[in-house]
């Protein structure tokens, strides 16, 4: 079992099956490049009785959103969309969506959910 920041390899089949079709090289490229990403954007983790920190899930998936986007933009250059016969779907939201789980927003005044 190798982790690439918080995410470990094995998980990748169920999280990116699309990674399947990747170089080993480009998936830790990717990987490290997007918990480079998300890593300033995480608070600090809490620790378990171990003394080891405790990585939510959330954060497993921030870090695959944003390498998904990282693997998309290397594949379509500079366009926004990827997909094929006029079919299309926006790259960039994955980036929000992954720095929202990684740190969620919160109403500004308490008691408003």
């Amino acid at each position: 079992m190798v982790a690439i920041g918080w995410v470990e390899t094995e998980a990748l089949d169920t999280l990116w099956p699309q990674s399947a079709q990747l170089d080993d090289d480009d998936i830790e490229l990717f990987l490290n490049a997007s918990y480079e990403a998300c890593e300033p954007f995480a608070p600090a983790p809490r620790l378990g009785e171990d003394g080891q920190p405790i990585i939510p899930y959330s954060w497993r998936l921030a870090q695959v959103m944003h390498a998904k986007h990282l693997s998309a933009r290397f594949r379509t250059g500079n366009k926004e969309t990827i997909g094929p016969d006029g079919y299309t779907i926006s790259t960039y939201p994955l980036v929000l969506e992954a720095r929202s789980l990684l740190r969620p927003k919160r109403p500004a005044f308490k008691g408003l959910r």
